[in-house]
């Protein structure tokens, strides 16, 4: 598997945990919230190694739309992990948590789909098989590390 391949397999887990979240009702609290940490968890594992690996290597590079696009890309992490702690905050057994989850849901794809179309394809002209070799490697061992530990 390739750096590209492993990111949009996390995208598409994190799509279904998304969209296995919003299949609950307001009865189902303990699984919503269940469900809400494994989201919490995948999304958390693959931004933060994401940014440690894929982002910091184009951040790297002396290309300014790659510059540009890591700087826009990091703020919509952060924009969605703040969605995401908004929900946190929200009453699992309201219609107001449905309401956030599919703002995040809208955040979060609209970022997957600009990522899988734009970041790509530049990240390919501008990185070596071998920078994209050992970019992999360390987003699997980063989220492996991320996985092990406990969730609370």
């Amino acid at each position: 598997m390739d750096i590209y391949q492993k990111i949009i397999d996390d995208h598409h887990n994190i799509r279904e945990a998304i969209e296995e979240l919003i299949e609950t009702d307001n009865s189902q609290v303990e699984k919503r919230m269940r469900l809400l940490k494994e989201l919490e968890h995948m999304f958390v594992a693959h931004t933060s190694s994401e940014e440690q690996t894929l982002y910091q290597a184009l951040a790297d590079t002396s290309d300014r739309e790659a510059k540009a696009q890591i700087k826009k890309s990091r703020k919509e992490h952060n924009l969605a992990q703040h969605k995401m702690d908004s929900m946190k905050n929200t009453p699992l057994d309201s219609d107001l948590f449905l309401k956030s989850l599919e703002e995040f849901k809208t955040i979060v794809e609209e970022h997957f789909d600009e990522e899988e179309d734009e970041l790509f394809d530049l990240a390919q002209d501008l990185l070596s098989s071998d920078e994209e070799h050992l970019i992999e490697e360390e987003l699997e061992d980063l989220e492996d590390n991320v996985w092990s530990q406990p969730q609370y």
